[in-house]
């Protein structure tokens, strides 16, 4: 190999390592705020050189909050160069929280980003290049005579991008079409009812007879809805992080279809996940067909979660979602752990309590809890181990010296130690 072909070959590899040191695959949540992108990107140029127009379906006439409008990222004309990445919010003017969120139209380019809320933006998800995107945004309430903007930092290439391009400004309304006078505030309420707990649903409480989010480390109850083949599952947890029903074809982690509802890392909202534990101790990825949840209502109160999921019984996806005709044994676990709606669930802390024996759902009943012998022994042992023999070693080598002078004292006391540690 010449040198030609050694420097052509190191460029190269430079240009590689530059190039998968920016973001192909979306913007990560530690832009939301700077919306600037990896150090590898060139400067920023200046808006009035951009030949990408910003615009929304709600200028010039306002938003009413809840109504969907769309978002564009467009080329001023057909000669202009496309354009690989993209991060858009709406924001308050002169404010960071981003306003509304996002769905994009495109899934194949653009994917949801948990900036501050749930999907409150939008990002690209592969380098490819288009010459417009277009996403659905549904608006949220921020006040009377708040002026709100498009922001979006586009990407041509790169070395050559354009950091949080404006649209015109626009103004929320009432639904009668006035500028709005106030924010809405909704909140979800969840109520927490484990009557019933062995005759009409089947219920896991620990401690037993808990009742709220603060007072629950787990608490489980499941109603069987005969009439639209589906289960009611209520979860509560004070552990403020998520709350998580596995079920299990044994006892053991893996090949599990697991349940959650986790709490939101920008915000207290809590939402329902369908996940699958592929192998043990690994984190829980997210289910590609989220079908078997036909809707989840979740509630962060009193430092801890509760929330309902109502679940096909027999879902269509039969790989990771399973079949609930059938008796599964059930795992119960939590976590402090944060996280977006598209994160997979963290490994827990706690080794999760299991059923002791498969529960069959459409069944009401209390779940008993299976005991872990091996566990209790080793703790015992242990303190056999540490109160008895570490003490008796400490006495051979304090008083016995004397009395086994050739050395015995410290033979028996090895052996002790041993045995011990």
């Amino acid at each position: 190999m010449n040198k030609l072909q050694v420097i052509g070959n190191l460029v190269l590899l430079l240009w590689c390592i530059e190039e998968t040191s920016a973001y192909p695959l979306g913007a990560p949540t530690t832009v939301c705020d700077s919306m600037i992108p990896a150090s590898s990107h060139g400067s920023t140029q200046p808006d009035s050189t951009s030949p990408y127009a910003i615009t929304s379906s709600a200028i010039p006439n306002g938003y009413i909050p809840g109504q969907t409008y769309t978002v564009t990222i467009s080329k001023n004309s057909e000669s202009d160069t496309d354009f690989k990445g993209f991060l858009c919010q709406v924001r308050q003017v002169g404010q960071l929280q981003p306003i509304g969120t996002f769905a994009p139209r495109d899934a194949v380019k653009a994917q949801p980003l948990d900036c501050s809320r749930e999907a409150g933006a939008v990002t690209h998800q592969n380098r490819d290049t288009v010459s417009m995107q277009v996403f659905d945004w549904t608006a949220s309430g921020v006040g009377a005579e708040t002026e709100v903007e498009v922001v979006c930092t586009v990407v041509q290439t790169l070395k050559t991008l354009w950091v949080k391009l404006r649209s015109a400004t626009f103004k929320e309304l009432e639904s009668n079409g006035t500028v709005a006078t106030e924010a809405p505030v909704i909140v979800q309420q969840v109520p927490i009812d484990f009557s019933g707990c062995g005759t009409s649903k089947t219920c896991y409480q620990s401690p037993s007879g808990c009742s709220s989010t603060s007072s629950c480390n787990y608490g489980l109850a499941v109603t069987y809805n005969e009439n639209n083949k589906s289960v009611t599952i209520l979860l509560v947890s004070n552990s403020g992080g998520y709350v998580a029903l596995g079920f299990s074809i044994d006892d053991e982690m893996g090949h599990d279809d697991v349940i959650a509802c986790q709490r939101n890392s920008f915000n207290d909202q809590v939402f329902a996940k369908d996940c699958w534990n592929p192998r043990g101790r690994e984190p829980n990825v997210i289910d590609t067909d989220q079908s078997s949840i036909i809707s989840s209502s979740g509630q962060y109160v009193d430092g801890g979660i509760a929330c309902i999921i109502k679940r096909q019984l027999s879902p269509t996806d039969s790989t990771q979602d399973y079949n609930l005709t059938n008796s599964y044994r059930a795992l119960f676990a939590t976590s402090p752990q944060r996280g977006g709606r598209t994160d997979a669930l963290v490994q827990h802390r706690a080794i999760p309590a299991i059923s002791s024996e498969a529960i069959d759902f459409r069944i009401a009943q209390i779940i008993e809890i299976e005991g872990k012998p091996l566990i209790k022994a080793h703790g015992i042992l242990m303190v056999i181990a540490w109160i008895s023999l570490a003490s008796v070693g400490i006495l051979l080598a304090r008083y016995y010296k004397v009395v086994w002078p050739e050395g015995g004292w410290f033979n028996v006391r090895s052996l002790i130690n041993s045995d011990w540690f």
